[in-house]
């Protein structure tokens, strides 16, 4: 039963880690090696495109055959590994679209906060003006 829970958990933590991964580093390191092979390279724009399209599919691939070998030496139950995969995955995006959320009605609140104090200075300005 241990082994059972500890694939479970096994699974939710590389759930999120890989959520966190795709959603946050990954982009930064297509943009990286796209970067460097137009600084080290330094050949047509299509010749450039092709070897950091080629590096980051290897380098991408490379690393999930290592991570899928490391895990295979410690995974006995992979049904209860990908049930805690896929709730890990959503556990990662809830948390996000309740973060996104919060942010965007922070947002909003100083926004709205922005806007009243800029009508209160006009309306402050009106009646200055009209007394003079």
């Amino acid at each position: 039963m241990l082994d059972v829970w500890s694939d479970f958990l096994m699974g939710g933590a590389w759930g999120v880690w890989l959520a966190f991964y795709l959603e946050r580093l990954y982009a930064r390191q297509v943009t990286f090696i796209n970067l460097s092979v137009f600084v080290l390279w330094g050949r047509s724009y299509k010749a450039n495109w092709r070897l950091a399209k080629m590096l980051n599919v290897v380098l991408l691939s490379v690393f999930l055959f290592a991570a899928s070998a490391v895990m295979g030496m410690w995974v006995g139950h992979w049904g209860y590994f990908i049930l805690g995969w896929c709730l890990g995955h959503g556990v990662y995006a809830l948390a996000r679209l309740s973060a996104s959320r919060h942010k965007i009605q922070h947002q909003h609140q100083h926004q709205h906060q922005q806007e009243q104090e800029r009508h209160d200075k006009t309306r402050f300005h009106r009646r200055h003006k009209a007394h003079k």
